[in-house]
């Protein structure tokens, strides 16, 4: 595990600021989080979340995550606030629902189920994914639109 400090820049390329037409609706411009969170019914449940702002993350501590093709956590709810960034691999999350979702290189998610059933993780693939612990007052809808 690596620490980088306090702090992790996430930056949303596609909104330059010296951009006037940009447009809170321009989805194509944002950054998609698939967020997966706790419903008043104590279920996991996912929603994609756009971001449309730069912002610097306070983040807790940044590591590198390897699981090997396979690996299955079973129901278990996050332990904290995790933002995950996929780097290699496949895996997917089962939903306390059974649906799953399918995350690649380069898809971000965004883990607050910390209480209820909680989800199902399992690696498809060899991978590794960037996990960003986050500070419990984090509110990821600061940048969403």
């Amino acid at each position: 595990m690596f620490k980088l400090g306090q702090a992790v820049f996430f930056g949303l390329t596609a909104l330059a600021q010296s951009a006037p037409s940009y447009a809170a609706a321009n989805v194509e411009a944002a950054t998609a989080v698939q967020r997966i969170y706790t419903g008043a019914d104590g279920a996991s449940k996912a929603e994609v979340v756009y971001l449309h702002c730069n912002a610097i993350l306070p983040a807790v501590t940044v590591t590198l995550s390897q699981a090997k093709a396979n690996y299955v956590e079973d129901w278990h709810v996050t332990p904290d606030k995790y933002l995950v960034i996929m780097i290699s691999g496949a895996f997917t999350v089962e939903l306390s629902d059974h649906s799953k979702i399918l995350f690649s290189p380069g898809d971000v998610a965004y883990f607050e189920d910390l209480t209820g059933k909680g989800h199902v993780t399992r690696s498809l693939a060899d991978g590794t994914a960037m996990l960003v612990r986050l500070p419990a007052n984090f509110d990821l809808n600061a940048c969403a639109g």
